[in-house]
């Protein structure tokens, strides 16, 4: 929590403070300010804001990637920079889809689903009101759709990615740890663990590909 300090900090100070959120902040943490609407409207603008945001989001995305799937932060702060399709085609990647316990995914598609059916519409809800995301399903099948296919080699990963183009990545990073973490309520720590990892490598795709368009968007 902090008092009056936002408006007595240059812009480089703000990054300085961005920074030292980023170290502190757990994942869900957040930060309480005073005189932030007074600070806003000086020059520097909402500099402080948008970085404090970005690192919690970035600490929070990075924890959920490791805590399911098998990389460390620092291996997942390169992935996330690469190319699309070098990550589609890394042996990492392939390694991570491969050690999915396909057959456990399939028998346990009546969870999943019951999960999604319960948890995605107000997951939705959230996304249109709170992040601003204009384009959302209209109902829970789109998604549970798409992960039957998925697991019966009837979707792909690049079809996945055109689906989600339109979201921006900022609301893309935020949603993430949420949708992962639909699935903590399935009692069986197996089923809940195989689930969220297969959604959390998913999602891992989307990051990747959100951050190369962003990438070639700057460079245009």
């Amino acid at each position: 929590m902090t008092n009056t300090i936002l408006n007595l900090q240059t812009a480089s100070g703000h990054e300085i403070l961005a920074a030292e959120g980023k170290k502190y902040l757990h994942p869900g943490g957040r930060i309480a300010t005073d005189k932030l609407l007074q600070w806003a409207n000086l020059q520097s603008g909402e500099t402080l804001l948008e970085l404090l945001m970005e690192s919690g989001n970035m600490r929070s995305l990075l924890f959920t990637f490791a805590q399911n799937l098998n990389f460390s932060e620092t291996q997942l702060e390169e992935i996330l920079s690469q190319p699309l399709t070098e990550v589609l085609n890394s042996s990492e990647l392939q390694q991570e889809l491969s050690s999915l316990d396909t057959n456990l995914l399939k028998k346990t598609l009546p969870t999943a689903g019951g999960v999604l059916a319960k948890e995605l519409p107000p997951f939705y809800n959230w996304l249109k009101n709170e992040l601003g995301v204009k384009r959302v399903p209209d109902s829970p099948e789109h998604t549970t759709t798409w992960v039957i296919g998925f697991l019966h080699n009837q979707e792909s990963l690049t079809h996945l990615v055109e689906l989600h183009r339109p979201v921006p990545s900022p609301a893309l990073e935020a949603s993430i740890p949420r949708l992962v973490g639909m699935f903590e309520g399935v009692e069986d720590a197996q089923v809940r663990q195989e689930w969220q990892k297969a959604i959390t490598a998913l999602c891992l795709v989307l990051v990747v590909a959100a951050r190369e368009q962003d990438r070639t968007a700057v460079r245009v």
